[in-house]
């Protein structure tokens, strides 16, 4: 009968700090790193601000997000256990950029950018590191067609 008690209080213990820890992953400031199809060439870094919000769709494990640089980068992001998704909702460019990879405590996965006003776009891999270096980002204030 111990064993069982002790068995059941540590799967209490686990799952209520696996839930503490799932409550708040993505928060704070994350470096975004593009890397443009083909051939995976390295695109723009930016510093992003992550806020954990919940208020994405109905996502607990969702926020907003802002570059810290001054670009006027902005948008959501939601991740659902398997999958992080970021979307940049305003771009000073007028593109859409949507991400979609593993959600991880350093995500990675493709993206696609589509250019407003054209038939352009760009696609390829991201990687979103926690922390923000600047010895890391390279900032490209300019759109091309090579993000």
């Amino acid at each position: 009968m111990n064993r069982v008690k002790t068995l059941l209080a540590t799967a209490i213990l686990v799952g209520s700090a696996s839930s503490a820890m799932a409550a708040k992953p993505y928060n704070g400031n994350y470096t975004l790193s593009f890397f443009i199809d083909p051939g995976s060439n390295p695109g723009s870094s930016y510093c992003l601000a992550l806020t954990q919000t919940g208020g994405v769709n109905g996502f607990t494990n969702s926020g907003t997000w802002t570059d810290t640089e001054g670009y006027g980068f902005s948008g959501n992001f939601l991740a659902d256990g398997k999958s992080f998704h970021l979307v940049f909702v305003v771009s000073p460019f007028g593109d859409a950029v949507d991400l979609i990879g593993k959600a991880a405590k350093a995500p990675s996965g493709g993206f696609d950018d589509w250019f407003a006003n054209s038939y352009l776009a760009d696609s390829g891999t991201f990687t979103l590191v926690p922390g923000c270096d600047d010895a890391r980002t390279v900032r490209k204030p300019t759109h091309s067609a090579t993000y």
